[in-house]
């Protein structure tokens, strides 16, 4: 859940920044690109959490392989929403 809602909120902030894109500098979409960064990072911590968790007790192993692929790939796309937010930042930063 926690990866979930990160990547909700991760995905709410992208797509803010990039419907503005137009009419934006960089200090005016400053905000939440910290916040995609900040949100990238609590989702970093997040997953050692998750995975540290996962294999505590005698956990089905075919269970933990589908938790953790699904995991994995909720990672991946906060990672591509971050690198984003990265990309933007960059082309914001040459236009000025």
């Amino acid at each position: 859940q926690g990866q979930c809602n990160i990547l909700t909120r991760v995905g709410k902030l992208v797509n803010e920044v990039v419907t503005g894109l137009r009419r934006a500098t960089l200090a005016s979409v400053r905000p939440q690109l910290d916040e995609i960064g900040r949100l990238e990072e609590q989702a970093r911590m997040e997953r050692q959490r998750f995975l540290s968790e996962l294999y505590h007790g005698n956990p089905d192993p075919i269970d933990v392989i589908k938790k953790k692929e699904l995991h994995d790939l909720m990672m991946m796309a906060i990672r591509a929403c971050d690198s984003v937010g990265r990309t933007v930042e960059r082309v914001l930063v040459k236009n000025a």
